[in-house]
């Protein structure tokens, strides 16, 4: 397995936001990402402490698709308090996306627009759904992909 990061703030923001990891867990090889959302204060941090939760991965857990639900609810737990504790952070929040790959099988879990695509015999496929308004008419059908662009 290859992973590879690249980022870039973009040519809008003064600072680059994302966050990104890769570790090899008992055979698990994690994959994560995330990014401060719209800009908003302190999304640099919401960020970190999203990625510094993947630390908490329990390989040995009997479903691993609800432990990557439950590493990013903590994450958002872990901002939600963060934010309300500290002035100059509050409203900060962030994406999060997690894979965990170990032989043929993939997992993943994902909230927000930074999403999770499978390369697989030279074709790429996106596996997740964006959490946005538009993702939302997207998937019911209210609107067409150019509509959503």
């Amino acid at each position: 397995m290859q992973v590879v990061f690249r980022s870039h703030q973009g040519l809008v923001r003064p600072t680059n936001q994302d966050r990104a990891v890769a570790r090899i867990i008992a055979g698990y090889h994690l994959v994560a990402v995330s990014d401060g959302a719209g800009g908003e204060k302190a999304g640099e941090r919401a960020s970190s402490l999203s990625i510094d939760m993947l630390s908490t991965f329990r390989p040995e857990t009997d479903d691993i698709d609800a432990h990557l639900g439950e590493i990013i609810e903590r994450s958002h737990e872990a901002v939600l308090h963060e934010s309300a504790e500290e002035e100059d952070k509050r409203g900060m929040c962030a994406t999060y996306s997690i894979a965990a790959v170990r032989g043929s099988e993939a997992h993943w879990a994902h909230v927000g627009d930074s999403r999770i695509y499978l390369f697989r015999s030279e074709l790429l496929m996106r596996v997740t759904e964006d959490h946005t308004l538009p993702g939302a008419l997207l998937s019911t059908g209210v609107i067409t992909n150019e509509q959503a662009r």
